[in-house]
């Protein structure tokens, strides 16, 4: 280059020139840019044609001597352009299309700088720097296409390096961009955004921030120019608040980045929003996230758990934030089949963000943490270490599974091993979990498997809602221990769980199986400072197991003289201890009976029996074992009762002091005690004896027929206390017995029948009646029938006496012609401005005044109604406000509700519809009784009906005396047929009487069926059966009624109505007087009843009018003699209507009811 700058410059052609630059600039010379300055200067006159020549030549030079030359260029060519120049289109084309385009890929920051300062305007600027020289941008993407010239300027921007590309945008296009001041960032010639940056940017967009772009042009929208930015814009664009509002935006500009891209999307997107989560949308972050599970193809085997971890540690994690439960399958998907270490980061950071997810999302990882247990092969991922800790670590904070899902999780082969090897810290830490124990057989799977029960049982502080639990499992193995130290240990183990002891768990089925030893310790347990109070059993319940496992087995139970540990004859301390005084005579002959003497003399079983309340003949029997054990046995040592019974030779060992102190003892108490031996027994006179007065009316019915009526009987009798029901069963015993009516009780004076009085004389009856007068201390309420039996008994006396009689007859002494007493078969939502309704305010006496309805239910809350049940129903009367207590119970229960809430209810219960009552439990006897209380209103048939039914169909549930009892006869008639028919004799015979009169004929057929079969004979009927099955008469078949009428019963009006109306329509005028009796002349008082009324019409009248009676209605009579009418034999006509008269009716039976209800 030296050499031809002292050339002659007049030598130099443009070609020549051309042809120097191009062989020096290809070949490995260097010169200082001033050396290039020098020279250019020497040969102005031919530069522009020389650099017009070389531009034409193919060359692709990329050399730090290009930016020398172009810097030397603009010094010596651009930086004189004038004003006109620069702005004439043609003028800059020439220079930037043409003799600067081979320079322009290596322009320097100062070439660039200097260009950007130049007085040019957009129009200049798009079409000469942008679209003519360095950013122009192939028009594929707009569709378009362009000529040669086109393509090779856009190779001057592939053919600049990374630094370059820079340094054009941030010396030329900024800068200019942003300092021309005609027309700010050229806006004025472009349509849109994506027209904006392709005019002022070309290539080189994708080299500006985004930031830039919106400074320089504020209505820029990038949502416009996606297919014009790099996937760092696009991520910058993701990132910056405002610019994605939803997952449609999101996927818009998602589709505009390659797979091949994805990573480095998120690396930029997801580092730029880390702990600034919450400024993108959350429909935003979904749709990034689905993008991501959708198009990473993370759980391809290809991609390794390092990439797996990188994705979901650093280019995912700001997308878990508030992560929709829809994404947690995808989630797992990609780490299912990775390794445990990959498995327990992904739940790691799940774990880390789970402030954030919701209950929902929560529950669904659990879901997969479960899922992800059990595949591809069970608990792979566990290492011998604390199963719980294993447990622990794999669901994090993540819903610990309950028992059930936790033993799932165990292979059947590694039960054992993975139980055992949780220490009992762990298993205590385990089982005080909330909630953990859904299923009470698994916990005892759990101990079923488990060394180490006694040590966790000793030494785990768990709760006593846990332990009450646990010990239905244990308690087996307790019992089944067969040496002395493990029945200890396992006892002792027990001391905190024994007060959980149920009357299951004490119960025979459950301890027939145990051992001697165990079954010792139970009894030693149980019979020594054992705390009763709030169990469900009691000592007596107790002793009845003892009993049961006394009796089986080889006798004596427990004892084998060559066993070091049962041979011991403390026997009875062993085995009954405490409970001793439980013991009957029977219960020791099923225990072994003599077998038993060897253990009789042992001075710790004699011991037991200083407690009193032994029946004689108890002690009676153990001396006698005593004695026959060891006759020598010394007397002074048996408790004092006891030496009653001792034989006398056993007293000539005494000296004289001992025998004259036993004789003083023996005199004090021996006297006292009855020589005969009373066995307890159901028979009429023992029950007398045995049951208190005060608990006679407490007896079944058919146990009371058949006293006798000697002196110490009937005052038996006199001074119990009696249902009238009872009474009528003995009253004209008592009465009979008794010479002076006023010393007959009133509980058996309230017995008084037409049927039982009839044998006695008209003045002994009449007498009776004024004993009946309410002036003792106890009122005898009379019913009605026996009222109108009383009247007609005395209606022809005196009528002006009336005040010795009981006052209500007085209702009879005028001519009655009336009937019988009729047989009577959503809110607003508010705020609570009254005051909220707690436990405080319910106490209240005045409670629930203040209160409308809307108050009532916005102030009342479902935990105070579950919390204060009983208050509330004893509080509140009012239907509404009822109803309200109960939609709110159903709150507090969704499904069902427990017995003990049911029995609860009281009134609140009559307010509930067949799908309440569907909710709750009725399992218990006491819940039935609660419910059937008669105090608290009256069921529909419909609701009975399913209470009784829901009851029965807890297994073992029966209509037994007790259930009777409790349902009452009203109640028990809304069942049906198939329901009535389980009903054994033996349970309506103890039952109380049960007014059935509202069943339907067929329901009361099946009740009468039911208590004939034990009540009456076939062939006849006793006044005391009569009275037994009087409640169920109205189901008693013709046949029956027909044989009553032959039996002198003398049936009230009231029961004669209440007969199966087909019945009494086929009775004889005959069959009805032999029925009434007595009580005949209420049939005038109730001839407008409709029953008898139908009956009359039946009848004929001249066969009515042989009552005398005078009662409306009848048939009329065919009479006349018709002359010459005579049968072969000589019958009148007459005869044969008198015949027919007599016998059943004909006439069609009515199609009303039976008979309406007597009014």
């Amino acid at each position: 280059m030296e050499h031809f700058m002292f050339a002659k410059i007049s030598e130099i052609t443009p070609e020549n020139l051309a042809s120097l630059l191009k062989c020096k600039l290809t070949d490995n010379s260097t010169s200082f840019k001033e050396t290039w300055k020098l020279f250019f200067t020497k040969v102005s006159g031919v530069l522009d044609k020389a650099l017009s020549i070389f531009s034409n030549m193919s060359m692709n030079i990329s050399k730090p001597v290009m930016s020398d030359i172009l810097d030397v260029i603009g010094d010596i060519r651009i930086n004189i352009f004038s004003g006109e120049q620069l702005m004439d289109v043609n003028f800059t084309n020439y220079w930037f299309h043409g003799n600067l385009r081979p320079f322009l890929s290596s322009a320097s920051g100062e070439f660039l700088s200097c260009l950007s300062n130049k007085n040019i305007t957009c129009e200049i600027y798009q079409n000469v720097y942008v679209w003519r020289g360095f950013v122009n941008l192939i028009f594929v993407i707009m569709g378009h296409t362009v000529g040669l010239q086109l393509k090779e300027f856009n190779n001057e921007f592939l053919n600049m390096d990374p630094w370059t590309k820079t340094s054009v945008y941030t010396y030329l296009i900024y800068p200019f961009l942003s300092k021309n001041t005609t027309d700010l960032a050229c806006l004025s010639n472009t349509n849109d955004s994506m027209d904006w940056l392709l005019k002022n940017f070309g290539n080189f967009s994708v080299i500006a921030p985004l930031t830039d772009l919106l400074a320089l042009n504020e209505h820029f929208s990038p949502m416009d120019a996606l297919p014009l930015l790099s996937v760092s814009q696009l991520a910058e664009v993701a990132y910056t608040p405002g610019q994605l509002t939803s997952s449609e935006d999101a996927n818009n500009l998602m589709g505009h980045i390659s797979n091949a891209e994805l990573h480095i999307f998120f690396d930029q997107f997801s580092s730029a929003i880390q702990g600034e989560e919450n400024r993108i949308p959350p429909s935003v972050r979904s749709a990034m996230l689905q993008q991501a599970f959708m198009r990473a193809n993370l759980s391809e085997p290809s991609v390794s758990d390092t990439e797996v971890l990188l994705w979901l540690q650093l280019r995912l994690r700001p997308l878990l934030i508030n992560m929709s439960v829809d994404y947690i399958e995808p989630y797992f998907t990609t780490v299912q089949n990775r390794s445990c270490t990959t498995v327990q980061q992904a739940v790691e950071l799940l774990y880390s963000i789970q402030s954030t997810l919701s209950d929902d999302t929560q529950k669904k990882i659990y879901s997969n943490i479960v899922t992800l247990l059990k595949e591809p092969s069970p608990i792979r991922c566990y290492q011998n270490n604390s199963f719980y800790s294993f447990m622990e670590s794999s669901f994090l904070g993540f819903q610990f599974p309950n028992l059930s899902t936790f033993l799932s999780l165990v292979p059947d082969t590694e039960k054992s091993m993975l139980i055992n090897s949780m220490s009992p810290s762990d298993l205590g830490s385990l089982l005080s979990r909330p909630n953990i124990v859904d299923n009470s057989s698994q916990l005892c799977t759990i101990f079923n498997y488990y060394f180490s029960t006694p040590d966790f049982l000793e030494k785990e502080n768990v709760s006593d809602s846990l332990r009450q639990q646990i010990l239905p499992c244990v308690w087996p193995m307790a019992l089944s221990s067969k040496t002395k130290t493990d029945v200890e240990v396992w006892f002792n183990s027990l001391s905190q769980y024994m007060k959980f002891l149920n009357k299951d768990l004490i119960g025979s089925p459950k301890l027939l199986s145990a051992s001697c030893l165990s079954f010792q310790k139970f009894v030693f347990v149980l019979g020594n400072g054992y705390n009763y109070s709030n169990m469900n059993f009691n000592k007596g319940n107790v002793y009845t197991t003892i009993k049961d496992y006394l009796s089986t087995g080889t006798k004596p139970k427990c004892y084998n003289a060559t066993n070091p540990d049962l041979n011991s004859t403390a026997w009875f301390v062993d085995y009954i201890g405490e409970f001793i005084n439980f013991t009957t005579l029977d219960d020791l002959n099923s225990f072994g009976s003599t077998q038993l003497q060897v253990f009789a003399p042992n001075l710790a079983n004699i011991h037991l029996f200083n407690q009193t309340g032994f029946q004689q003949n108890i002690s009676s029997f153990y001396t006698e074992l005593i004695y026959l054990q060891d006759p020598n046995f010394n007397p002074l040592l048996l408790p004092m009762e006891f030496r009653c019974s001792a034989p006398g030779s056993s007293y000539t060992q005494l000296n004289n002091e001992e025998a004259m102190t036993v004789l003083r003892n023996i005199s004090h108490v021996c006297t006292e005690v009855d020589p005969q031996i009373i066995t307890a027994n159901s028979a009429p006179q023992a029950l007398l004896i045995n049951v208190p007065d005060a608990m006679a009316d407490e007896i079944s019915r058919s146990l009371l027929t058949n006293f006798t009526s000697d002196t110490v009987t009937i005052q038996r009798i006199n001074t119990k206390k009696w249902k009238p029901e009872q009474a009528v069963l003995f009253f004209h015993t008592v009465a009979d017995a008794m010479s002076d009516p006023n010393n007959i009780s009133a509980d058996v004076l309230q017995g008084f029948t037409c049927s039982r009085v009839q044998a006695f004389t008209k003045n002994k009856v009449i007498n009776l009646i004024k004993a009946c007068r309410n002036n003792g201390e106890k009122k005898i309420v009379l019913q009605e029938t026996q009222l109108t039996c009383m009247y007609n008994c005395i209606k022809d006396g005196n009528a002006s006496a009336f005040t010795q009689y009981p006052s209500d007859i007085l209702l009879y002494y005028k001519q009655l012609s009336r009937k019988l007493p009729a047989i009577i078969c959503p809110f607003i939502q508010a705020g609570c401005t009254t005051g909220n309704i707690t436990a405080v305010t319910i106490s209240d006496e005045a409670f629930p005044f203040g209160y409308d309805a809307i108050q009532f239910n916005a102030c009342l809350t479902a935990d105070v109604v579950k919390a204060n049940l009983a208050a509330l129903a004893d509080k509140v009367v009012d239907d509404g406000f009822l109803t309200i207590i109960l939609n709110k119970l159903n709150q507090a229960y969704n499904s069902s509700i427990a017995d003990e809430q049911v029995q609860q209810l009281g009134s609140i219960s009559r307010v509930a519809s067949l799908a309440d009552i569907n909710k709750w439990n009725i399992t218990k006897i006491d819940t039935l009784a609660a419910l059937m209380s008669s105090s608290d209103g009256k069921w529909t048939p419909d609701q009975s009906n399913l209470i009784i039914t829901k009851y029965l169909s807890t297994k073992g549930n029966t209509l037994g005396t007790a259930e009777l009892n409790s349902i009452g006869g009203v109640n028990l008639c809304a069942l049906n047929a198939s329901v009535l028919n389980t009903i054994s004799s033996s349970s309506l015979r103890y039952a109380d009487v049960l007014d059935v009169s509202n069943c339907s004929t067929s329901n009361k057929v099946i009740l009468f069926t039911i208590a004939n079969s034990f009540f009456s004979s076939p062939t006849n009927i006793s006044l005391t059966s009569y009275q037994l099955i009087q409640p169920y008469i109205g189901g008693a078949p013709l046949s029956y009624v027909k044989l009553l009428s032959t039996s002198n019963v003398s049936m009230d009006i009231p029961t004669f109505a209440s007969l199966d109306p087909n019945v009494i329509m086929a009775l004889t005028v005959s069959d009805v007087k032999g029925l009434l009796g007595n009580n005949l002349a209420d049939l005038k008082t109730y001839e407008n009843v409709t029953v008898i009324q139908n009956w009359t019409a039946t009848q004929y009248k001249s066969v009515l009018d042989t009552l005398g009676l005078n009662l409306i209605g009848g048939r009329a009579d065919l009479t006349t003699t018709v002359p010459g009418l005579q049968n072969s034999t000589g019958t009148t006509v007459a005869t044969i209507v008198s015949t027919v008269m007599t016998a059943t009716p004909t006439t069609k039976t009515p199609t009303t009811s039976a008979y309406s209800k007597i009014h």
